[in-house]
């Protein structure tokens, strides 16, 4: 499964275990199981409703200045960073000041490299 889809089928679960909790004596995943398989309707509704509100989501992340990014840097989010360099070396900077640029420009070039992995890339 995608990371995209993982994501939906844990919203869509969420929300068929909240309508119909658990019974005693059985597991999230035996009930999950019985009400997907007895009941594909709704199965199939819940994951519409869990897809329009990861796209919902994913809509209003740019607006907000975030990104869902992966924990470990790809290829070409490590070439980007590689990539990234600012003459700072005639601008007379204190090295804190030099070092603070260095690392807003690596960051902001590997998070612009970084691949989002919930619109389904990758």
């Amino acid at each position: 499964m995608t990371p995209r889809e993982t994501v939906i089928e844990a919203m869509a679960r969420t929300i068929l275990l909240n309508g119909y909790p658990t019974p005693e004596g059985k597991t999230d995943d035996e009930h999950f199981t019985f009400i997907r398989l007895t009941n594909p309707m709704w199965w199939y509704i819940v994951l519409e409703h869990s897809t329009d509100a990861l796209n919902a989501l994913i809509a209003t992340l740019p607006a907000l200045g975030l990104k869902i990014v992966p924990i470990e840097a790809d290829e070409a989010m490590a070439e980007a960073w590689a990539g990234a360099s600012i003459d700072t070396a005639s601008a007379g900077l204190p090295d804190n000041e030099v070092n603070m640029l260095h690392a807003q420009s690596d960051w902001s070039a590997m998070i612009a490299a970084a691949p989002d992995l919930l619109k389904g890339e990758k």
